[in-house]
């Protein structure tokens, strides 16, 4: 399967699986502008795709694989590249770094400019996994709570 043009979005990619019809993207789109969320997150909140769809159609368009971002113990080194606001607000998580390469989880399409600044910061390339909203927050905050338990001690 081609990879997604640069101009296409996961809505698109939704769209063209047979998974949103026009109506649900337009909606999806006004949703994310109102909460400051991503389209395919407030696709996915208000229940119109399920999120292993979102992931299984990046997979697929991406050819990118798939991994449970809960499943993956992180070294806190890993996530200090950036501060942990910067994961969370763009959905990523930081899973491991083999040499020059830092894997990351990502439960949408990364903008450019925010793959950029990670391998800026980590003076690596960054290869991407997708992983779903669900997991991606779960571990997020799996994460926050340990690095909050390791400074208390």
């Amino acid at each position: 399967m081609k990879p997604a043009r640069k101009d296409e979005t996961t809505l698109d990619l939704l769209a063209h699986e047979g998974l949103l019809d026009a109506k649900a993207v337009a909606q999806a789109q006004a949703r994310a502008r109102e909460r400051g969320e991503t389209p395919a997150e407030a696709a996915v909140a208000d229940g119109m795709v399920a999120e292993k769809d979102v992931a299984k159609t990046l997979c697929k368009h991406l050819s990118l694989p798939y991994i449970d971002a809960t499943r993956y113990f992180i070294k806190r080194e890993i996530v200090e590249i950036m501060p942990l606001e910067f994961w969370e607000k763009n959905h990523v998580i930081p899973l491991d770094r083999i040499g020059r390469i830092l894997i990351v989880a990502a439960a949408d399409m990364l903008p450019r400019n925010v793959i950029e600044e990670v391998e800026a910061a980590s003076n690596c390339d960054v290869r991407i996994y997708i992983s779903t909203f669900t997991s991606l927050m779960q571990a997020l905050r799996i994460l926050k709570e340990q690095l909050q338990v390791r400074s208390q001690a």
